[in-house]
């Protein structure tokens, strides 16, 4: 009966391994390079790369609903990305159109792309990858024209303002205050708490 018993044991942590493996992979190399360097942990360092990264959860995101509906993969997610981004800048720089009304219009044109490459794939039975690859140059073609190879900037503060703030310093040390106990100890967290800024990004 033990002897089972530790077999079975055996045979969950086997699985559990082979079921994660990617995952043990990226802590081990997250570990690896914490110890090398001493800072990929600072809140500094982890502010800048969710930052840098935020769109690619974003786009990581609608893949895998693409993944999990039905094992496909949408290769055109960026160029898509790039050309909406292009006609917002032309709307809300060039064009002096109203944010929330840019951001509508890019919305629903994005949801136009996504549902032409909905209709190859179901009515014409083109093949889910060969369908967003022909869209990834598409639509990248379509976004080089739009902004003729040429940056636009400025955007208006109120634009940014809705995808980059910051939570207030001000509040970490009364959460701090409030979880722990009256003393050096608890005066000592807050003052480490205050330190650190929060940034929320959001990302269209």
């Amino acid at each position: 009966m033990a002897e089972n018993t530790v077999k079975a044991a055996s045979f969950d942590v086997k699985k559990l391994l082979k079921d994660n493996t990617m995952l043990l992979i990226l802590v081990a190399v997250m570990v690896l390079f914490q110890i090398l360097t001493g800072a990929l942990f600072a809140p500094s360092n982890v502010n800048n790369i969710i930052l840098q990264n935020s769109y690619v959860l974003v786009l990581a995101a609608g893949m895998l609903l693409c993944i999990l509906t039905g094992g496909n993969i949408d290769l055109s997610v960026g160029s898509v990305v790039c050309l909406v981004g292009a006609i917002a800048g032309k709307l809300i720089v060039d064009a002096h159109l109203p944010i929330g009304l840019s951001i509508v219009i890019c919305l629903f044109i994005g949801t136009l792309i996504g549902a032409w490459h909905g209709a190859f794939i179901a009515y014409l039975h083109i093949p889910p990858f060969i369908t967003t690859l022909s869209g990834m140059l598409l639509w990248r073609g379509v976004a080089l024209i739009v902004l003729d190879g040429l940056t636009i900037s400025p955007f208006p503060q109120k634009y940014l303002n809705l995808f980059s703030s910051y939570i207030p310093e001000v509040f970490f040390p009364e959460l701090a205050a409030a979880a722990l106990d009256e003393g050096p100890a608890a005066e000592a967290a807050a003052a480490k708490l205050a330190s650190m800024t929060m940034t929320v990004t959001m990302v269209v």
